[in-house]
């Protein structure tokens, strides 16, 4: 894609994040950075719905949702349990003004 964008200095680069060998404070930061905004999304799309119907559909999916990532961040407490997952950072150059 970068390429198509005619980037040039294309670096591209994979990392794991998981819970291995992380204490507590590691592993709720890790859980907070990969759920919480879950949270967010469903809290925000609950304040804008306008509909009796929509409302009442809303603040299930949103009770339904929190009890899930309750259950997760739970999870992420007990050391025995593994979470990870690979982020991809991309990064290129344009030919800048100056250049052309």
């Amino acid at each position: 894609m970068l390429y198509r964008a005619k980037y040039k200095n294309i670096c591209i680069k994979s990392f794991l994040i998981d819970t291995s060998y992380k204490d507590i404070d590691e592993r709720y930061a890790l859980f907070y950075s990969a759920f919480v905004w879950r949270k967010n999304y469903f809290k925000k799309k609950l304040e804008k719905t306008k509909s009796k119907q929509e409302i009442e559909l809303s603040l299930k999916e949103y009770n339904d949702i929190m009890s899930m990532l309750d259950k997760i961040e739970n999870l992420f407490m007990d050391s025995s349990f593994y979470f990870g997952y690979y982020v991809t950072i991309a990064i290129g150059q344009k030919h800048s003004l100056l250049e052309l």
